[in-house]
């Protein structure tokens, strides 16, 4: 096998835990509030980032600013929510989420 080979075969093994890491995520994240969400995302760069799971968080912030799309003064006080409670990573994701579904 060479180095090319081994390279691929190590991608696709890390791809398909990121795939496994995020079903997982998903069937909990379903059933968090967007409080919950916002409060437990982790900073990238840290032991606690996980790729899968940011997936899945992802997915449920945006599914929450599509749904108050047409009310920012809720996104708004979401917002000030993250804020006054120091969730300054999950300020982060709804911030770059909003943007990009407006």
């Amino acid at each position: 096998m060479g180095f090319l080979d081994k390279l691929f075969e190590k991608t696709e093994k890390a791809s398909k835990n990121i795939e496994a890491e995020y079903e997982r995520a998903a069937s909990r994240v379903a059933y968090m509030s967007i409080e919950d969400v916002l409060r437990n995302c982790p900073p990238p760069n840290t032991t606690l980032y996980n790729p899968g799971q940011m997936k899945a968080y992802t997915e449920k912030i945006e599914e929450w600013v599509l749904d108050n799309i047409d009310e920012p003064d809720r996104i708004r006080d979401m917002a000030r929510t993250c804020q006054e409670r120091n969730w300054n990573y999950g300020l982060r994701m709804l911030d770059a989420v909003y943007k990009k579904c407006r």
